[in-house]
């Protein structure tokens, strides 16, 4: 894995799958259109289960901003 310092994007499939992703309450229910998140060190990452070695990787920090932005903007609850 990276260090805690980086944010690049994790390729290694092996990686990919020992990691706890957790969908988004808002996927599918087949879980075939999913937004998965997982926590590694000191680091968020984003992927797509249509395409699960594909992902971003992100700050805490800045994921909880986009979270929070989402929410709150055009994109959030009606």
């Amino acid at each position: 894995m990276p260090s805690s310092t980086s944010c690049a994007n994790y390729k290694d499939e092996n990686t990919l799958t020992e990691l706890k992703w957790i969908k988004s309450s808002h996927s599918e229910a087949s879980g075939n259109n999913c937004v998965e998140v997982a926590a590694v060190e000191d680091a968020i990452v984003v992927r797509d289960s249509k395409f699960p070695t594909r992902n971003l990787t992100i700050r805490p920090q800045a994921f909880t901003m986009l979270i929070q932005s989402v929410t709150a903007g055009p994109l959030g609850p009606k």
